[in-house]
């Protein structure tokens, strides 16, 4: 063990090292010149906090204290919240709160926080603050929520690159080897959800739609808060001096939580969802034998049961909500409001073996269509996962009520 000294001498540099990157994510005094810094929160426990949260912290430059700007606020007593999240009918808006408040969230469900220092030239400083004046003042500070294109990161996004007159935008239009669907679903997904995750990553994979699985650009991709942090950090801006430097001058650790930042990637659920498909549609076969014949029929109406709710839910997304890349998708193929019709295995008699016949072989072989469509390429939508655990058991189904 080293001698206590040592230790001590150890503590110290590391204290003396981390002070001043600590200090500089500290707020400005009033007295001091204006500064500007973005506060980066990692998901929370539930599907509201699942992406993170993006603040901007403005201080000095005279204002008697520093607020932090959040455009992540939602009114409770709306109603409805899960239902007016996902059809993009849950209103946010601007509050000012003080840096504790935001802290106080993060330490109540121990998710890590960053801040990062933004390096501003001074004209690119007086319009943002200009600009957080602007918002602050508006009478009416709510907006219409679109979780990837209009949220709490965007927004600090767009008052950023005003500021500094497009120069962000300029910047990140590089196309990156990600969609909107990838960025969803790695934060729905994530591991740390358990079955939740499950549920939501099947949610948001079913309900999202070809226009999810484009590539991005990196401008676009900060919808996501941790992927502004990591963008920011790419900008460089242009001084009166000449000289050209970082925007982001310090970064540092405000809090570090057991909730930190998700992985770069989504899950991949395709071997589980394979060994589902492939699990379900061998207890409809099993079903065959005339003393499991129950297990065949509670298989199926399970079967009908469930693809009947999916198709309904994406319908009803398609014809009522107000989100961008949610709704008609080519799951269609698989899951219908159609599905319904599988109920009909409860049916008895020569009339219901000929109607049980005829639907499951017409929703077989819409999904089968769906699987030829998704081989050559026609649908730009990621439809693997969801084909791998529902097309088996639909056509093994089918098949088996034709050879009887």
């Amino acid at each position: 063990m080293p001698p206590a000294p040592t230790i001590l001498a150890s503590l110290l540099m590391i204290a003396t090292l981390t002070r001043p990157a600590a200090a500089a994510c500290e707020p400005a005094r009033p007295t001091d010149p204006p500064r500007a810094t973005v506060i980066t929160t990692a998901p929370g426990g539930d599907i509201f906090s699942a992406f993170g949260h993006s603040a901007l912290r403005v201080s000095g430059g005279g204002r008697p204290r520093p607020l932090v700007l959040d455009w992540g606020t939602y009114d409770p007593r709306q109603g409805n919240l899960l239902v007016r999240f996902v059809t993009g009918r849950l209103d946010y808006s601007l509050e000012a709160v003080g840096e504790r408040v935001v802290m106080h969230r993060a330490h109540a469900e121990d998710r890590t926080v960053v801040a990062q220092r933004l390096a501003l030239p001074p004209d690119a400083m007086d319009r943002l603050f200009r600009e957080v004046d602007a918002a602050l003042n508006r009478d009416d500070r709510r907006f219409h929520y679109e979780p990837g294109l209009d949220n709490c990161s965007t927004r600090v996004r767009d008052i950023l690159d005003r500021a500094t007159q497009g120069a962000i935008a300029d910047q990140c239009r590089l196309l990156l080897d990600r969609t909107r669907r990838d960025e969803v679903l790695r934060h729905v997904g994530a591991r740390r959800y358990g079955a939740r995750g499950w549920l939501w990553w099947l949610v948001f994979e079913l309900a999202l739609t070809e226009e999810s699985d484009h590539p991005i650009t990196a401008w676009e991709s900060m919808f996501i808060p941790d992927n502004l942090m990591r963008e920011l950090r790419t900008v460089r801006l242009d001084w009166p001096d000449g000289s050209r430097r970082d925007l982001v001058a310090d970064e540092c650790v405000l809090h570090r939580g057991t909730r930190g930042f998700v992985d770069d990637r989504p899950p991949d659920r395709r071997p589980a969802l394979a060994a589902v498909g492939l699990g379900w549609a061998a207890l409809v076969l099993a079903g065959t034998a005339r003393r499991l014949r129950a297990l065949e029929q509670i298989a199926v109406t399970l079967l009908g049961v469930v693809l009947g709710a999916i198709g309904t839910a994406t319908t009803l997304l398609w014809a009522f909500g107000e989100l961008v890349g949610l709704g008609a998708n080519e799951t269609w193929w698989v899951a219908s409001p159609a599905s319904w019709l599988l109920l009909s295995t409860l049916g008895r008699g020569a009339s219901g073996t000929r109607w049980r016949r005829g639907c499951r072989g017409v929703l077989a072989a819409l999904a089968l269509i769906g699987v030829i469509r998704a081989g050559l390429g026609l649908p730009d939508q990621e439809v693997l996962p969801i084909y791998l655990a529902l097309v088996p058991p639909l056509v093994v189904a089918a098949l088996v009520e034709a050879a009887r």
